[in-house]
């Protein structure tokens, strides 16, 4: 979602024409010194989830407006859909920009930028009025979806000689849901091999949303943090969710029969393969599994079983942990657990009125000292 992002300073002497108003439709104030940055973009095709070890690694979308404190004029837009790129140890977004005195400012940050195109699953994005608004589609292809992670800031900036303003730090948040589907094999009579196993070959679920909108807008500010800003937003904010069914194929995860040993359930879905899915209101979920059993090291045949996930509730943030034990002949589940793995480590950048020059705020990623979410996905 996530830790993160930029900071804008301010550039007195360039900025004095445009505080008489914030109504300009192209406004892209520059300041002598700051340097155009470059960007580059790199594609990538499993859904992976996103952690603060990782998170570096794919650009994500910036959106932002300013307007005078005191209400009057209209909202000035400064970024919509901007990239920001981690390179050369630093973020960069492009053009400079800066803090507008007596002004608020307001951010919105959508994590990763490669999800906003004609081959992934957001579409419609706009951004307007400081709200921002996109359509989901659960990808045909399960490991094209994209672990989407929001992050907002709103801040009055009051100039102050002499004192550098604080940085935006981005907390990014996962605003969809993750299933872990632990197996074991536990086949006590025809099979007692320890040797004989099954690979997983697809899992359906129906009942499942496979589309459907989402808004983000930072909250108003109040008196006693207008100087300090909030990060603070609605991060439940899908509507017009749409039911659906969707299969993740090709899993071919092998288990060993578990019979005569101390029983373990093992994940299904890695780190890199991960199985990302919209949040759901509470509902049966039909689960539907392939699989190709060997027999003493030797493929024998298919089997598909089912079985119900009853009054299954998965949250934004969420991450949904289902324990299934498999024989032959049937799916016994052994519990559902949750896990919570919202906040991701702030993420933070200054650009410095002086010399615009870039840094990754506290020097946390230069020296490795980040680490990853504490109930992230291990």
């Amino acid at each position: 979602m996530i830790a993160n992002l930029k900071y804008l300073a301010f550039c007195a002497y360039a900025l004095v024409p445009l505080m008489i108003s914030c109504s300009s439709e192209d406004f892209e104030p520059q300041c002598a010194g700051a340097d155009e940055l470059v960007f580059v973009t790199a594609e990538h095709s499993r859904a992976v989830e996103s952690t603060t070890g990782n998170l570096i690694q794919k650009p994500f979308a910036l959106y932002g407006d300013v307007c005078l404190a005191t209400g009057d004029g209209e909202l000035t837009e400064l970024m919509n859909g901007r990239q920001a790129t981690y390179s050369s140890n630093k973020w960069n977004y492009g053009t400079a920009l800066y803090w507008f005195p007596n002004h608020i400012h307001s951010f919105v940050a959508l994590h990763p930028i490669e999800a906003v195109n004609n081959i992934r699953s957001v579409t419609d994005v706009k951004y307007s009025e400081g709200l921002l608004t996109f359509n989901y589609t659960h990808p045909q292809n399960y490991r094209n979806a994209s672990d989407l992670l929001v992050a907002t800031h709103r801040r009055q900036y009051n100039q102050e000689m002499g004192k550098s303003e604080a940085p935006v730090s981005f907390t990014f948040e996962h605003i969809l849901s993750v299933l872990d589907i632990r197996i074991m094999y536990y086949e006590e009579l025809a099979y007692t091999n320890q040797n004989n196993r099954i690979e997983i070959t697809e899992i359906a679920l129906d009942g499942v949303n496979v589309s459907g909108s989402y808004n983000v807008r930072p909250d108003d500010l109040t008196s006693s943090n207008a100087r300090s800003g909030t990060d603070a937003h609605k991060v439940s904010g899908w509507s017009k969710l749409t039911s659906g069914s969707i299969s993740f194929k090709g899993v071919a995860t092998g288990h060993n029969n578990q019979y005569g040993k101390s029983p373990t359930f093992n994940r299904v879905f890695q780190n890199n393969d991960a199985l990302i899915v919209l949040p759901k209101d509470e509902g049966d979920v039909n689960l539907t599994m392939t699989f190709r059993l060997f027999v003493n090291g030797t493929y024998a045949a298919d089997h598909t079983l089912s079985t119900t996930l009853e009054n299954a509730k998965w949250e934004a943030g969420q991450k949904i942990i289902y324990d299934l034990q498999v024989s032959v002949g049937e799916i016994l589940q052994g519990g559902c657990t949750f896990e919570n793995w919202n906040l991701i480590d702030e993420l933070t950048e200054t650009i410095t009125d002086s010399s615009s020059d870039h840094d990754a705020g506290k020097g946390d990623l230069n020296d490795n000292g980040w680490s990853n979410i504490e109930h992230g996905w291990q």
